[in-house]
Order: C-alpha cells, then sequence, then structure tokens
C-alpha cells in the first residue's frame, strides 16, 4: 500500500481536501468541514473513480 499525504485546508471559500501519493497530487472541494468529513471514509473510491 502506497504511503498517503491527507491535508485538509478550509478557507472562506470552503475546504480543500488535498491527497498525495508517490509524486501524484489530487484535490477534493467541499462546501464546508461536515461535507469534507462525510468524504474522508470514501476516499479511496474518489481516486478510483466510484463514488
Amino acid at each position: 500500500m502506497a504511503k498517503k499525504v491527507i491535508t485538509i485546508l478550509e478557507d472562506a471559500d470552503g475546504v480543500i481536501i488535498e491527497i498525495r501519493t508517490n509524486g501524484r497530487r489530487v484535490n477534493y472541494e467541499c462546501e464546508d468541514l461536515n461535507e469534507a468529513l462525510e468524504v474522508l471514509p470514501h476516499l479511496d473510491e474518489l481516486q478510483t473513480g466510484d463514488l
């Protein structure tokens, strides 16, 4: 399993979940922190496009 670094950034415009894996970087935008926390358990599905 590859090492993943997950960063959650919150600002006035919303929340960004950033995932870095083996030199690859993917960002997911959420409206607020509650939505971001709901998305976190499904990160693998987001990365494969199954969600």
